[in-house]
């Protein structure tokens, strides 16, 4: 039983450095989707930031007579 415990325990291991480069292709992958959300929620509230400006009124002109 310890032979078979032994062997299972040896293809484990093998299996493990594809399992880690699975795991650390995700996480590289969450930490620039992360980065990339942080960027684009800057430049919304960039975006959205309210610029007052002069309010422009119109005012009936003189009026002029014709010849």
């Amino acid at each position: 039983l310890e032979h078979a415990d032994k062997v299972l325990s040896m293809s484990d291991d093998e299996s493990k450095p594809a399992e880690l480069k699975e795991v650390v292709e995700v996480v590289t992958t969450a930490k620039l989707m992360t980065e990339v959300v942080t960027v684009v929620a800057a430049t919304i509230t960039a975006a959205t930031t309210p610029i007052t400006a002069a309010t422009i009124t119109a005012t009936p002109g003189v009026a002029r007579k014709r010849k």
